[in-house]
């Protein structure tokens, strides 16, 4: 039993102000056990190993609505190519949606869209992900290549039997950037939209297992006086994202 000295620090050391058979002590000292037993016991509080962990958590918002979705006639030539970029110089792939930069891009006069820059942040090794942290991208657009229909997963046709976006060999080249340059022709008539969603994975190779940890969408509008208007990123679902994954790469597992 505690029983505080209404005296004071200073008489707490005269014997003459203890009481017999109970046991004394300072009040700071006691306030101080209360504070320790206080955090010890506060649940809220994150520990150390899961810090980082934290900082990856998937902000559920609801997706924007994207610049002029209405669907418009595609007046420009039909693309054979991807829309990713690298497959000729492989700049490699990102771990976490923090943007470098967003610009927009002209391959040509008649050919316009956006360059698109992402680094990773306080990247991690870990058991549960022995794969590393790769990049999924889908694409939503009312120009899809070669008469895909859309959403579809980037790059399409896919050039590996994974839903990356980069290859084993590019992801290991440069482990920690995420670059993109689609673009589009400027179309005859009416407005072309093009949106991607691009997310953050913790990767199991070996179960096939695709945990998403963060999301991001951005994209960019061209009209037919060539102007093109970036769609700047912005925090996403990833459940439109996942199922599209799915529906591509069924014996994959996302979540």
């Amino acid at each position: 039993m505690f029983e505080l000295q209404k005296k004071g620090k200073r008489n707490f050391h005269n014997l003459t102000n203890r009481t017999l058979g109970r046991v004394n002590a300072i009040p700071h000292i006691s306030k101080s056990r209360v504070a320790i037993h206080n955090i010890l016991n506060d649940s809220s509080l994150p520990m150390d190993g899961e810090k980082n962990a934290a900082r990856y958590r998937t902000r559920g918002v609801k997706k924007p609505t994207k610049a002029d979705s209405i669907a418009q006639p595609f007046g420009g030539a039909i693309l054979t190519s991807s829309d990713k970029i690298g497959r000729e110089e492989p700049d490699g792939q990102d771990q976490n949606a923090s943007l470098t930069s967003m610009t927009t891009f002209t391959k040509s006069p008649t050919k316009k869209g956006l360059s698109i820059e992402v680094e990773g942040e306080n990247l991690f090794s870990s058991s549960d992900y022995p794969g590393g942290f790769r990049w999924t991208q889908t694409i939503d657009t009312n120009a899809p290549l070669g008469g895909t229909t859309t959403p579809y997963v980037d790059p399409r046709p896919n050039d590996d039997s994974k839903p990356f976006y980069w290859t084993d060999a590019e992801h290991a080249s440069s482990p920690s950037t995420f670059k993109d340059k689609p673009w589009r022709p400027v179309p005859a008539s009416g407005t072309t939209w093009w949106t991607a969603t691009l997310a953050l994975n913790g990767v199991d190779d070996a179960k096939k297992k695709v945990t998403a940890f963060d999301a991001m969408s951005y994209g960019f509008t061209l009209d037919s006086s060539g102007t093109v208007t970036l769609v700047e990123p912005t925090s996403v679902s990833l459940t439109g994202h996942q199922s599209v994954l799915s529906s591509e790469f069924s014996s994959w597992t996302f979540s």
